[in-house]
């Protein structure tokens, strides 16, 4: 009798772990599947999607090509896109049944050379674009709020590098505290990143993503926009611009203007 007790227990014991290694495998496939039938019934962005052009004029302004198929969540933003001499990149996509990508288009004919699926369902889109050198770098706003007063990865903010040959991923870099990347600007070998409620400003190395350098974020100290010939050109406050020598430290110049420029131009 005790034998078989022991035996019914092993087999009890085999079926449980055949359960534990089993079930969650089918709850991801079941998630997976019941996510694709959803968003095929149920575009995401069926009532905020916004129908966009996109039209490259070649040389005497005539039309060169133009998509009309491109779908953004945020309906009243501009595209962001930008070209690197031959080819264009946009965050979107060409279908309404998709979540939010980055898409490189030939510069020449308009087709889809790649697109990159940057984001799950319900995860926050992608928000900044950037690029140089072979590389694109996207800008994501974080998935919670955040405390400014406590230094977060979790859930803040991040910059994700792609390699502009065909779309994987290089690199990703968590910015601390940020609920979403304001701006992205290319510093020479850098790349300047301002977070929204982050204490502190951050150079990224554009081919690595490690931190070259921090900011805290006080009066006096600016975000860099860009660094031109031993001049940075910093802006103190959404609606200033400063120029300072970096060989000697002094301010050459300075500049207010009358209305906000917080986030990057759409284009």
């Amino acid at each position: 009798m005790f034998k078989q007790k022991v035996t019914i227990l092993g087999l009890k014991g085999k079926w449980l772990l055949v359960l534990g290694i089993l079930l969650p495998a089918f709850l991801l496939i079941a998630g997976i599947l019941l996510n694709t039938l959803y968003l095929r019934l149920n575009p995401p962005w069926e009532l905020a999607v916004a129908r966009h052009d996109i039209s490259a004029p070649a040389a005497g302004l005539s039309l060169l090509w133009s998509r009309d198929d491109v779908y953004m969540v945020r309906s009243e933003a501009g595209i962001e896109l930008f070209s690197d001499g031959r080819d264009l990149y946009f965050l979107g996509s060409t279908s309404p049944h998709r979540p939010e990508t980055i898409v490189k288009l030939d510069g020449a004919t308009g087709d889809v050379l790649w697109g990159d699926r940057t984001r799950f369902f319900l995860l926050p889109p992608p928000n900044l674009l950037a690029g140089s050198d072979g590389r694109v770098y996207v800008g994501y706003e974080g998935f919670q709020r955040l405390d400014p007063e406590v230094d977060q990865r979790l859930g803040a903010g991040r910059v994700t590098a792609y390699d502009a040959r065909d779309g994987h991923s290089l690199w990703t870099q968590t910015i601390p505290g940020a609920r979403e990347i304001i701006t992205m600007n290319l510093d020479g070998p850098a790349l300047s990143v301002n977070g929204s409620t982050s204490d502190r400003y951050f150079l990224l190395d554009q081919v690595t993503g490690a931190v070259l350098s921090t900011e805290i974020k006080e009066v006096g100290i600016g975000y860099t926009l860009f660094t031109r010939e031993n001049w940075r050109y910093t802006r103190d406050t959404a609606r200033s611009l400063r120029v300072t020598d970096l060989r000697t430290g002094e301010r050459l110049w300075g500049r207010a203007f009358p209305l906000d420029c917080l986030y990057q131009p759409p284009f």
